[in-house]
């Protein structure tokens, strides 16, 4: 677990439910159920260090699942997923 006090935040767990809520419980990218404990990850699409401006913005989060949050991020040894592309309200194009 990160030492990041903003994943601490009121804000941000409010804002996480409702990204799981809306993305039904499933990775944006392979579908996969999130409901198990510890299987679900909140991801911002563009990063925090990158954009801190849209840290709490919800149509810059998706869920992804721990398999595919892992290969998108290259310091938990993934080399990326590909960019799926979303709509204003977060949800991935191909949903609609």
């Amino acid at each position: 677990m990160t030492s990041d006090t903003f994943y601490q935040s009121p804000a941000w767990r409010s804002l996480r439910f409702l990204v799981l809520r809306r993305d039904g419980w499933r990775c944006t990218c392979c579908k996969r159920s999130v409901r198990a404990r510890g299987e679900s990850r909140v991801d911002h699409i563009e990063p925090r260090r990158k954009r801190p401006d849209l840290q709490l913005v919800l149509s810059n989060l998706r869920t992804l699942c721990a398999s595919c949050d892992n290969k998108r991020h290259s310091e938990k040894g993934g080399k990326g997923v590909e960019r799926v592309p979303v709509g204003a309200d977060g949800l991935p194009a191909s949903w609609r």
